[in-house]
């Protein structure tokens, strides 16, 4: 939090408190304006939504009229010409003037619309004067397509899309009924009574007439069943116009139903003979659609009341908050300014005792103060803190003498150059306080010490830091001391480096001990090698060495046979003869154990060392010949185990000791596999792997015994019915701790270690528990393996007859797996299905997706595969493929499940492509049936 914080402070610290108290009230009014100008904003924009609504509600209202208006001439005109009845041309030619008025306001609309209506206004005219021209089903089919026109501009104009995104509006489904629904049934209508006039004057129907009939008659009840569903949905949502569109729905049904007993008994199950009243038909027909017209209009009106109801709430509720930000600031301003006025006026005196204590007045008095908030306090601190002054400087004075005389006092100027020594000094380095000062400390540099040291001192203190260490020195006599040092930068009143002081302790002696006790530490006694420890330090600064690890084999039967002291003599041999042919300035040589030396090469200091070159050469050196001791020639065999970490990868990682290890691990296996010398490169990544899949399968194991694997259940949704879902169960570990871990982290190492078949166990008796409680149909994975596997065979069978739920279990088997095991998969299917089970193949689309053999499987789903899924919105490829496997399964009768659905674009395609079932994120999320 405290980072966090900085950049703020930094910047308050370098403002005045005027310009600090300012900015605090610019921030702290920012929210109020902010929160003004998303409220306006938020406001005002539901305001233009609203009238828009009503702009668009009042555009339909023209359409609307235009709509009934061209239906009602088309259905005069018709009956004209087929009847010859002169008073339905009469009533087709009053409506042309009708017509042309219901034109005019639409005419009035934006360019893109206006250019609609004048091209269908054109066509409109085009018809009218072509009456005698054309024959009457040319004049008919003419009209339907103008009027098709209409409903599409009618449903594109209707806003539903904005309705529902404008402020949780529920009043779609009525939208949806007036703009689509309602217009599509009187049309149906329309063209029912069309027919019905054509049949009359004809007396006849033919096949194909009833065919086309009865379409129209299914049309029909399916606009009625959309009705009747956001109707439903209408009065789920509360909303007040359900009762309304309830009455005028059951007026509109009572004339549907009367006007469909007339059509289905002259048309639809005519035996080819037609006896219609022309002119009674037509006007059931008519008063269907003007019914239909009116309860058009009353809903039209009902939601012109609601949008006016809601922008008067907009408009009180704009004033109302106007009101509450006036009041919100003005108390605000007035509590800042008293604020300010009361904060400045302590402050100024506050400043005026800095200013004197700056000038270095520490006799100056606080007088009385006025306040009784924080800054009352910081006057009564700034009382105690000048006498606190007045008594450190006393203090200070006592301290520097004591300095001097327990120390090794010097002090330089800010570029380095001694400006004081004291006694302690000239005593230790033998120069004089003239021969000291006005030189650097070069004086006393000792020439062996690394440049890089100085520069590593110079850069902290330069940062006005304290450097505290260790320096080796030189006397004015040549010989070398060593000094504990402090090195203090001393600031003036402006933050900048006046000049450094150093006091040092004379420590020659403990050092000198130490370096002994060092070589002790890091050396082999018998052979004066350097030992184990020293090479583990060495091994810290290598970045790429090359170890080597000689083993004198059989060395305790040589003391066993010799005795220690010959023991002894050997190995003293043995490092002789290494050091004679190692160049010390290429390799080291360390003896770790009583028969084991290392050698040590770094390769970018070696000359073109090649290993397995190496190895052979070096054991040949130590064999070939007899070591002679006290008139004994001794022979000898060796084992070499070497690693060249620079071809190893990962070996920044490692530490020395694992280095070590693994090295060793070389001479083990060179020892196991009775070589001389074996080079090893790939150590690292072995025992890495071995180690993960060690721990991983003991945990496992112990979720096992603790009954830590779980099933987890995903919804597989239904789209477009209303059937009942179904389940996939999903395999889980859960950890110790509580977090779920998914089945891609341990299912291969359970097969590795032979854990797989106790997993598919746990999940079918623990699933089939769950789901014989419930009536839920469910799907459960299972392998090749689990199939071919005659305990879990069994096990699966027995489960299914004890739970009995043969009848809801569905068994996905990975499309890749049973395709190289078709025999096996084909009997598992065959018997599972016998019992009621029906079987999915899981994956299809990314294995072999051999449309043959699911032929010969009898498969009852195919789950497309999720790489097909999840991008089916932007790539054309997927599409194609789905495309391809639904149409292939819709002629089998195969349903189809489309796995990982996991957005509404992706939702919307996959059901628009047939898919029958969807399962994913956007549906469902995996949990726990716990």
């Amino acid at each position: 939090m405290r980072r966090l914080l900085v950049p703020g402070i930094y910047i308050m610290n370098m403002l005045s408190y005027p310009k600090k108290l300012g900015l605090a009230v610019i921030f702290f009014f920012l929210p109020y304006l902010i929160l003004i100008i998303i409220s306006y904003r938020y406001l005002n924009d539901r305001e233009n939504a609203l009238l828009h609504l009503k702009q668009m509600l009042q555009e339909n209202r023209n359409i609307n009229a235009l709509f009934h208006d061209i239906s009602l001439q088309r259905g005069y005109a018709n009956a004209f010409f087929l009847s010859g009845d002169q008073s339905f041309e009469t009533k087709a030619n009053i409506m042309t003037n009708l017509i042309e008025k219901d034109f005019k306001p639409l005419l009035s609309e934006e360019k893109e619309k206006r250019a609609v209506f004048t091209k269908l206004q054109e066509q409109y005219r085009t018809i009218t004067k072509e009456w005698n021209e054309r024959t009457p089903q040319e004049i008919f089919q003419r009209y339907s397509q103008l009027i098709g026109t209409l409903l599409y501009e009618k449903e594109r104009t209707g806003g539903i899309r904005t309705l529902k995104q404008t402020y949780k509006q529920s009043n779609h489904h009525l939208v949806k009924i007036i703009q689509t629904h309602l217009p599509r049934l009187n049309e149906i209508i329309a063209l029912q009574r069309g027919l019905g006039i054509s049949a009359a004057s004809y007396e006849e129907i033919g096949e194909e007439g009833r065919i086309y009939a009865s379409a129209l008659k299914n049309g029909l009840e399916n606009e009625r069943k959309r009705i009747h569903h956001n109707l439903y949905s209408l009065c789920s949502d509360g909303d007040q116009a359900c009762e309304l569109v309830k009455k005028y729905l059951a007026s509109l049904e009572k004339k549907i139903e009367t006007f469909e007993a007339l059509f289905d008994k002259t048309i639809i199950h005519s035996s080819g003979r037609v006896e219609i009243d022309p002119k009674n038909y037509f006007l059931q027909a008519t008063e269907v659609i003007e019914e239909g017209s009116k309860m058009d209009d009353a809903m039209t009106q009902q939601l012109d009341w609601n949008y006016d109801a809601q922008l008067a709430q907009v408009h009180r509720t704009m004033t109302a908050s106007i009101a509450i930000f006036a009041l919100a600031l003005i108390i605000p301003i007035y509590f800042a300014t008293s604020f300010y006025s009361s904060f400045m006026r302590a402050l100024g005196k506050l400043l005026a005792v800095a200013e004197a204590i700056k000038q270095g007045n520490f006799d100056i008095e606080i007088g009385r103060w006025e306040t009784k908030d924080e800054l009352s306090t910081v006057a009564k601190t700034f009382r105690r803190m000048l006498n606190e002054i007045r008594e450190k400087i006393a203090f200070l004075k006592s301290y520097r003498r004591a300095l001097d005389a327990s120390s090794i006092v010097s002090r330089t100027d800010a570029k380095g150059t001694i400006t004081h020594v004291n006694s302690h000094f000239v005593e230790l380095y033998g120069f004089s306080p003239q021969e000291a000062i006005g030189h650097t400390y070069d004086i006393i540099k000792d020439p062996e010490t690394s440049s890089e040291i100085y520069k590593q001192v110079w850069e902290r203190i330069l940062d006005k830091k304290i450097w505290h260490g260790i320096f080796k020195n030189k006397k004015k006599s040549g010989t070398v001391c060593y000094v504990e040092s402090t090195i203090v930068p001393i600031l003036d009143e402006k933050g900048k480096i006046c000049e450094f002081v150093c006091a040092s302790h004379d420590i020659t002696e403990i050092m000198e001990q130490k370096e002994m006790a060092i070589h002790r530490i890091y050396t082999d006694t018998l052979t004066g090698l350097p030992n184990r420890m020293k090479l583990l330090k060495m091994l810290r600064s290598l970045s790429s060495p090359v170890i080597v690890l000689v083993d004198i084999d059989h060395f305790a039967q040589i003391n066993d046979f010799y005795g220690y002291e010959m023991g002894d003599a050997l190995l003293l041999k043995v490092t002789e003869r290494l050091r004679e042919h190692l160049l010390p300035d290429e390799f080291a040589l360390f003896h770790t154990y009583a028969d084991e030396f290392v050698i040590l090469g770094n390769e970018e200091r070696s000359q073109e060392l090649k290993t397995s070159q190496f190895a052979h050469e070096l054991h040949a050196l130590l064999t070939q010949s007899s070591y002679e001791i006290n008139g004994f020639a001794i022979n000898i065999e060796v084992t070499i185990g070497m690693v060249d970490w620079k071809r190893v990868e990962g070996t920044e990682k490692l530490k020395p000791e694992e280095m070590v290890a693994f090295s060793d691990m070389a001479l083990k296996r060179a020892k196991e596999e009775k070589r001389d010398y074996l080079v090893i490169k790939n150590i690292a990544s072995i025992k890495s792997r071995i180690e993960h899949n060690i721990t991983y399968t003991e945990k496992l194991k112990k979720a096992i015994t603790e009954e830590r694997i779980v099933p987890y259940v995903q919804k597989i949704e239904r789209n477009g019915g209303n059937t009942h879902d179904k389940y996939e169960c999903l395999i889980r570990m859960i950890e110790p701790n509580g977090s779920v871990t998914s089945p891609g982290a341990f299912l291969e190492i359970a097969k590795t270690s032979k854990l797989y078949p106790n997993l598919t166990r746990i999940m079918i008796e623990k699933s089939f528990a769950f789901f014989s409680q419930r009536e839920d149909e469910f799907s459960i994975n299972l392998s090749i393996d689990d199939i071919a596997d005659t305990t879990t065979y069994n096990f699966i069978f027995d489960a299914l007859e004890h739970f009995e739920v043969a009848g809801r279990v569905i068994f996905e088997i990975l499309e890749s797996e049973g395709i190289e095991n078709f025999d096996t998969m084909h009997r598992f299917i065959k018997a599972a299905k016998s019992l009621g089970c029906r079987i999915a193949i899981d994956d299809f689309g990314t294995g072999y997706s051999n449309f043959a053999y699911m032929l010969e499987l009898d498969v009852d789903y195919i789950k497309i595969d999720g790489s097909l899924i999840k991008n089916i919105d932007s790539d054309k490829n997927s599409r194609i493929v789905v495309e391809a496997i639904v149409e292939f399964a819709k002629k089998l009768d195969i349903e189809t499940i489309a796995e990982f659905v996991h957005s509404k674009a992706v939702y919307d395609m996959v059901v628009s492509l047939g898919v029958d079932y969807c399962q994913g994120y956007y549906l469902d999320e995996p949990h726990s049936i716990g």
